[in-house]
């Protein structure tokens, strides 16, 4: 999936002889398996890949290596469908830049008041 070739691989849902499984063949077992617990049937085995991105941006991960993960063909892929979820991106672009003029960020001079340049004495 990354581009570079692949020379041991465990998978995580296999047919009975080892072959890979698909969505067909893991249907049925999902299906069972979220009745058993309870789980309404709007949570299909889709939304486990989806849930697998959203951990992942929960957790930092840079938006190219969530696009190598999940198999987009590019990563304005990945940016249309898992964009939203970057809503503090917001918040933490004010946040540098405030810091930058409140003191927080500068040349270290006390009186500089964060901009980087020295107070005039």
């Amino acid at each position: 999936m990354d581009g570079k070739r692949v020379h041991r691989v465990e998978l995580v849902f296999t047919r009975n002889n080892g072959t890979p499984a698909n969505a067909d063949s893991l249907r049925q077992p999902f299906t069972r398996a979220r009745k058993a617990v309870g789980l309404p049937s709007s949570v299909c085995f889709h939304v486990l890949r989806h849930t697998y991105a959203s951990l992942l941006i929960q957790a930092g991960t840079h938006l190219t290596v969530i696009r190598d993960r999940m198999g987009h063909s590019s990563i304005k892929v990945t940016a249309d469908t898992y964009g939203h979820l970057y809503p503090t991106e917001d918040d933490r672009t004010r946040s540098a830049i405030d810091g930058a003029f409140s003191g927080d960020a500068g040349t270290g001079d006390p009186g500089d008041g964060g901009t980087g340049v020295p107070a005039k004495r």
